[in-house]
């Protein structure tokens, strides 16, 4: 079973997946470890022809005019580390590749956020804060 990373900002790799997951899928797959971007597909085609499995995370390329379904025939599986799959997985759904999304994780702390968000503007802190960065600290109190 052949894997890849895929994603077009290389970076996030390491940051999302970190050492010791990424060293759970070297034990499990034949995985690539080296991060690949879609120009790396398109440079070099032959060398992802065998490809069944891509790990991935924000960036992932897709979405535009080149098909890269159409350069990985063989992919079986997407394994997304991230939110919304909207952009990228309706070439990849046509080809009957299943795809896995970490948006049901994402979920919960998303809504949190945005609620402390609303509860510190409802409260006058970005006002406040501003005021207080410019150094008028009577009228932010």
């Amino acid at each position: 079973m052949k894997a890849i990373f895929l994603t077009n900002n290389k970076g996030n790799i390491d940051y999302v997946y970190g050492e010791k997951n990424i060293n759970k899928l070297v034990s499990m797959t034949d995985i690539d470890t080296t991060p690949y971007c879609e120009e790396d597909i398109l440079a070099n085609p032959e060398k992802f022809k065998d490809v069944e499995y891509i790990f991935s995370t924000w960036g992932m390329p897709g979405g535009g005019e080149i098909k890269l379904t159409e350069y990985l025939p063989k992919v079986k599986a997407l394994f997304y580390a991230a939110g919304s799959i909207r952009y990228f997985a309706n070439e990849y759904f046509e080809k009957g590749v299943v795809i896995t999304s970490a948006f049901a994780a994402n979920a919960i702390p998303v809504a949190e956020f945005t609620v402390g968000q609303i509860l510190l503007a409802d409260k006058g802190f970005f006002h406040s804060s501003m005021l207080a960065k410019a150094g008028d600290y009577k009228k932010a109190s």
